[in-house]
């Protein structure tokens, strides 16, 4: 669409669709842009949601890692631990690795 030189002020433009669109000298002074309300709150319900799993999770696997394991003897135990720390740390450089620019 061609909206070049557009008058958009005071407007509420939450939710609108701009792509490929022409703006060039569009006025959008005081104009309501963003997410609709109900997206907000449910993009904010989700992140939540996904904070908790993420959280959880980690609990999970290491209950699971530790009943793998026979948890009466001492050496046992310590495998167990030691498993848990390995698998922490392979999550952690993962992660990290994802974060790591790509050398040029």
């Amino acid at each position: 669409m061609n909206l070049a030189g557009a008058n958009f002020n005071e407007a509420d433009i939450r939710g609108a669709n701009f792509t490929n669109a022409n703006l060039r000298g569009a006025k959008f002074c005081s104009a309501k842009a963003g997410l609709q309300r109900r997206w907000a709150v449910f993009l904010v319900v989700v992140s939540w949601l996904l904070s908790t799993l993420s959280g959880v999770f980690p609990l999970w696997i290491g209950v699971a890692a530790v009943l793998l394991f026979d948890s009466t003897s001492a050496e046992n135990l310590i495998v167990g631990v030691f498993s848990l720390i390995v698998l922490a740390v392979f999550f952690i450089l993962t992660v990290r690795s994802n974060q790591m620019p790509l050398a040029q």
